[in-house]
């Protein structure tokens, strides 16, 4: 299919054109794609919301309660499952979408697996040309799942407008919330599986560390069982809360300010690594300053490319 083919049909929201799409800017062909987008097209404001969470924390089953209730007011829905990736094949390894499969038939939700590649923080570097693409076909709701959380994973918090994290009563998420960077992200904290020992005292012990924190809002705590749906519309109704909130003051410019940085580091830090690679046999320096230090091998392949 040509690539002209491909944006009509991302434009006329044809599942079968945003894969392919998508299977483009994962192949590193994003700029020719995204300007016939931008020519022919027109791109909507969508609501962005990350979910993020140790795993195990049921983020999956919670997404398909989620987007059960906002399907229900007629939003078109578009999901970016953030997977691990196979150390052999690269490719995405844990498929959330089987867990999602009630959605496979309705076209007003589009999911799609993609793997983490060598990336930091549990975001792709392809995620954000990904949600582009969803938005010039119409998705008003674009929730977004990480591979996890941990002090190091936080990224997701940059591209969302709202931050959602899931703790889990007896999976260790105790420990979770001693580390600043997970309780300086979420806008949304939700303890799952509440149908555990334990579920209302995590859920205590979190607002009594928000209420320490000084902070212009403070972040909703929500108790659900996905499994069973409960506390789901409850949840639902914070998400769209935040939201409003953030349109209400001027924050959703800032947060697309914010995206566009995030992306714009994640492509240099792609290109100058892919500049390396073909410029610099990294092999061939370590054995001619194999009595220099690491950083004086390093300063010197950096003159080398700024040359």
């Amino acid at each position: 299919m040509k690539i002209e083919e491909i944006v009509d049909g991302v434009i006329s929201a044809d599942k079968k054109s945003i894969a392919r799409a998508i299977t483009y800017v994962e192949r590193g062909q994003a700029k020719k794609l995204l300007k016939l987008l931008k020519k022919k097209g027109k791109e909507i404001e969508s609501h962005i919301i990350g979910f993020t969470g140790s795993g195990g924390s049921g983020k999956s089953t919670l997404i398909n309660c989620v987007i059960k209730e906002f399907r229900k007011e007629g939003n078109k829905v578009g999901v970016i499952a953030i997977d691990p990736s196979s150390q052999f094949t690269g490719g995405a390894i844990l498929g959330d979408r089987i867990r999602m499969m009630d959605h496979i038939f309705d076209d007003g939700v589009y999911i799609r697996s993609m793997s983490s590649g060598t990336s930091i923080g549990g975001l792709t570097n392809s995620v954000f040309d990904a949600i582009k693409i969803l938005n010039y076909a119409g998705y008003e709701k674009i929730l977004i799942e990480t591979v996890g959380a941990g002090q190091d994973e936080v990224e997701i918090a940059k591209i969302a407008d709202t931050t959602i994290v899931v703790f889990t009563p007896g999976y260790g998420d105790e420990i979770q919330l001693m580390k600043s960077g997970i309780m300086e992200i979420a806008d949304i904290y939700v303890v799952n599986k509440g149908d555990i020992p334990g579920a209302n005292e995590l859920k205590s012990q979190i607002e009594a560390i928000l209420d320490t924190m000084e902070m212009e809002k403070k972040p909703l705590v929500y108790l659900t069982t996905a499994i069973k749906n409960h506390g789901i519309k409850e949840l639902v109704c914070g998400i769209k809360e935040h939201f409003e909130y953030l349109a209400n003051n001027s924050f959703l410019k800032e947060k697309k300010k914010k995206r566009t940085e995030t992306q714009l580091r994640y492509l240099l830090n792609q290109e100058f690594k892919k500049m390396i690679e073909e410029k610099i046999d990294i092999e061939e320096y370590v054995e001619k300053y194999k009595n220099k230090d690491v950083y004086t091998i390093a300063n010197k392949i950096l003159k080398k490319i700024l040359k």
